[in-house]
């Protein structure tokens, strides 16, 4: 006899989730085995992996694949906004996939509806009343974050212009729900008197302030040193009398790399001569510079799959270069 399946539906089955029932068991323990397979930013390529079997069209971008309902990431943020749910009305235009939780424990759903997004005021102390200040609908696909950075935007001009805040107040604090990506707001009102305090996600990534490099790079150079030259090698068909080619040499010595290596000495040479301290200084910084290449060639391998083709005619792999 199969076993009835009590799970209401539009339920979206966790990686988390244990079912003990059979088929759903065996569903939720082939979703746990694919989420051990990968290995770096596990969580992110799980919810694109469902995100493509259940878009409703044609996949053509990653970005696109982060506003289905089942991408529950987002990309950049995800607004826990108030909802007018509209599941039955199939003909209403402009709806959206609105985020409510369900009558389950941890059971969130997406239902069509308008979200609205809400400004209000909030009181200090002991009391829960609220001062509506705004309201604005979300159209599907906007960009959620812009959308409400311009209304706090209107709101503010608002506020100013009624006298509720002038030069020398405190600066007013946003407060966000966990939905919200409160760096980026911040980022994008720094010219406001404002200041974003909002909950996160208790996996996002955090970075210590970048360290100052402890170490001194030293540069000696030398005017007017040339190479001497011998009739061998790239030099054995030259003819006349061997030339003497002029140039600067220049040593570069770090006290102490980044890394923790070994840090020997980079000798240069340069075919200008006669340069001062400055000029010297932009020449060891300009080779430095080289080494951004190195990023270049393995992006062509490793992303543009430049050495990827297993090609036997040298012309094919021109072309394909």
């Amino acid at each position: 006899m199969r076993q009835k399946d009590e799970r209401p539906k539009g339920c979206v089955i966790s990686v988390h989730h244990l079912e003990s029932g059979p088929a759903l068991g065996a569903l939720s323990g082939f979703r746990r085995e694919f989420h051990g397979c990968l290995t770096r930013r596990a969580d992110g390529l799980f919810e694109l992996a469902d995100a493509v079997l259940c878009a409703d069209g044609p996949v053509r971008t990653l970005v696109g694949l982060s506003l289905t309902p089942e991408h529950r990431r987002g990309h950049g943020g995800l607004y826990d906004v108030s909802p007018w749910l509209r599941p039955d009305g199939n003909t209403c235009p402009d709806r959206s996939f609105c985020h409510t939780y369900g009558r389950g424990r941890n059971e969130h759903r997406m239902i069509p509806g308008w979200p609205y997004s809400f400004v209000a005021a909030l009181e200090a102390g002991g009391t829960s009343w609220t001062a509506l200040l705004d309201a604005v609908r979300l159209p599907p696909g906007a960009d959620v974050a812009a959308v409400t950075v311009a209304q706090l935007r209107g709101v503010l001009e608002r506020l100013v212009a009624a006298g509720q805040w002038r030069q020398g107040d405190p600066e007013i604090m946003v407060v966000l729900d966990a939905g919200y990506d409160a760096p980026r707001i911040a980022y994008l009102l720094a010219d406001l008197p404002v200041r974003v305090l909002g909950r996160m996600r208790s996996d996002r990534v955090l970075c210590r302030p970048t360290p100052p490099r402890v170490g001194t790079a030293t540069a000696q150079a030398w005017n007017r040193l040339h190479p001497r030259l011998t009739r061998r090698a790239a030099w054995i068909d030259h003819t006349a009398p061997l030339p003497i080619i002029e140039g600067t040499v220049i040593r570069l010595t770090v006290e102490r790399l980044p890394s923790g290596g070994v840090n020997k000495p980079v000798w240069l040479w340069c075919s200008a001569v006669d340069a001062d301290a400055a000029r010297v200084d932009c020449w060891w910084q300009m080779f430095l510079r080289r080494f951004d290449i190195e990023h270049t060639f393995r992006m062509l391998k490793q992303t543009l799959g430049w050495t990827r083709p297993r090609l036997r005619d040298p012309d094919a792999a021109d072309r394909w270069t």
